[in-house]
């Protein structure tokens, strides 16, 4: 009974002061607002598993070493021998696949466009589960001739 006391006289005490109720009233209703955002954002980008198959097992490794002077870590690109031994001599990982962001500048229309790529070995789409459709993805052995043709892959977006 005297729970159903306290919340009667509390509203009438807030009853007494509007402007006091009206500031806490838009404070607590911004601050659920904003802590709603923030979890929005870190569930989207953090907590939900990644859209391909068996995203608890991919492993990204980066080249890296620490600057003489400045002991900053710095990360180095890797150069496609590397990624070919890494490939050739993997014992550990049921497959290897390389990527790299690239932007580009798309011309022969209106107006120039930059896009967003990737270049990708043969072996990226398979690993995420990932097919084209219509079409296709690279072949291996389209991966490993050096005088071959370029070829893109282009999704619904362009």
């Amino acid at each position: 009974m005297s729970a159903v006391h306290d919340i009667r006289y509390a509203f009438r005490l807030l009853a007494k002061n509007p402007g006091f109720t009206a500031v806490a009233v838009l404070t607590i209703g911004l601050g659920i607002g904003a802590n709603t955002a923030i979890f929005s954002l870190i569930s989207a980008l953090l907590l939900r598993p990644l859209p391909y198959k068996n995203p608890e097992k991919l492993v990204a490794l980066d080249l890296t070493s620490t600057g003489r002077q400045s002991r900053q870590l710095q990360v180095f690109p890797w150069s496609y021998p590397i990624f070919e031994a890494l490939r050739r001599n993997n014992l550990t990982f049921e497959t290897v696949a390389g990527f790299s962001d690239l932007d580009v500048n798309l011309t022969g229309t209106e107006s120039p466009e930059r896009l967003s790529c990737e270049l990708v070995s043969a072996s990226y789409f398979p690993l995420l589960g990932i097919d084209a459709k219509p079409g296709r993805v690279f072949r291996s052995e389209e991966d490993r001739q050096a005088d071959a043709h370029p070829l893109v892959l282009i999704d619904d977006t362009l």
